[in-house]
């Protein structure tokens, strides 16, 4: 019995330790000002006026502003002035207007706001709302974020602090030295610098191609993309797919499934399973059931072959393409096979190679090769 009411007192107060340690955790302490005037509000809440280098502390959370009012029962701090918010050594938030509750530690953040996490990214508005225990912050009516790589503005927007990954919603504008996005809805991991694709977006690089992406990954170090449902746009031709690969860097563009090329300047469309572009060479292949339309007045040209190749050229004289093992050609007055085959677009002159064979108005010709 003596050690049960020994034991007893011991317990109590060190349950009332602890409940005081974290009661003391959750309240937010004055730490200095220059000037205090108590008051009462009108709905009678009991309050207290600082003024003149205001500085308030919560855990690792500092306040400072040029005056704030204090509602110590409610645990609720609103700061005027030169508002500024430091959270540790990685976090600082700048302002003119804050409301900030001690009890469920979110704060809201109003006029000229500038949210800066250490190496990382600068986030500015005029409407920020900040919760500690998630670390989120999240932006309303515009906001625009800047790192070393990327300035991303949208009307809405969040950043969680603790993954680096910040999500923006409706008109959303993405601008770097390289290119210009448009979009509704992405993501930008803030560390790795890889942009999210999560709905329709538009982008133009800096030489006028336009991409198109329904959703997918773009590496803004590397200027690499991995993307789904896809169309790159440049110059001379429109390439669209299942998937899309894009390597900014050495200027080379692939497509897979249910691909299609569309010519321009020539009516002539490409399609296949495979396909990539070497815009620096000017090089288009096809292949994979690779099949190609050519539009030619009331008639169309159908080409197939194991490869298909496009080559572009300044110099309309030079461009054509080029067909590889197995080719097969059909038009209403014209059939043919061959190893293999050119096409000259200026002309629309075929030039067939190796054991070629035509039909046409009921005649068969063979030769080593043959021009049409």
């Amino acid at each position: 019995m003596i050690k049960l009411i020994i034991k007893y007192p011991l317990v109590i107060l060190l349950t009332l330790g602890l409940c005081f340690s974290a009661d003391a955790q959750k309240k937010v302490k004055l730490k200095k000002a220059d000037k205090l005037v108590g008051g009462i509000d009108q709905t009678g809440k009991r309050f207290d006026r600082f003024v003149g280098n205001v500085v308030f502390e919560q855990n690792e959370t500092t306040i400072y502003c040029d005056s704030a009012i204090l509602f110590k029962k409610e645990n609720i701090v609103n700061a005027f002035g030169r508002v500024r918010i430091t959270e540790g050594d990685s976090i600082t938030i700048t302002a003119k207007r804050l409301n900030y509750n001690g009890d469920n530690k979110k704060a809201e953040l109003r006029e000229n706001v500038v949210f800066k996490k250490l190496k990382s990214v600068t986030l500015y508005t005029d409407f920020l709302d900040y919760d500690r225990n998630r670390q989120q912050a999240k932006y309303f009516n515009g906001g625009r974020l800047v790192d070393s790589t990327n300035v991303l503005t949208s009307e809405k927007g969040y950043y969680q602090v603790n993954t680096n990954m910040a999500s923006f919603k409706k008109n959303v504008v993405g601008k770097n030295p390289d290119y210009t996005l448009k979009s509704d809805t992405l993501q930008y991991h803030t560390k790795t610098n890889i942009v999210y694709f999560r709905d329709y977006t538009e982008l133009t690089d800096v030489e006028g191609n336009q991409f198109y992406y329904e959703e997918g990954e773009y590496n803004t170090n590397i200027r690499k993309s991995n993307l789904a449902e896809g169309e790159v746009e440049t110059a001379s031709y429109v390439l669209t797919g299942n998937k899309l690969f894009l390597d900014d860097l050495k200027k080379l563009y692939s497509a897979t499934g249910d691909v299609e090329m569309v010519s321009k300047e020539q009516d002539v469309i490409i399609t296949g399973d495979y396909s990539f572009y070497q815009k620096d060479k000017g090089i288009a292949k096809v292949y994979g059931n690779a099949l190609m339309k050519k539009v030619m007045g009331l008639d169309t040209l159908y080409l197939t072959a194991d490869t298909l190749m496009a080559i572009e050229s300044k110099d309309p004289k030079k461009e054509r393409v080029l067909a590889y093992k197995n080719v097969r050609i059909f038009k209403s007055d014209l059939q043919g096979k061959s190893d293999s085959l050119s096409y000259h677009t200026a002309d629309s002159t075929l030039f067939f190679y190796q054991d070629p064979v035509l039909w046409t108005s009921g005649n068969q010709m063979t030769a080593d090769s043959i021009n049409v």
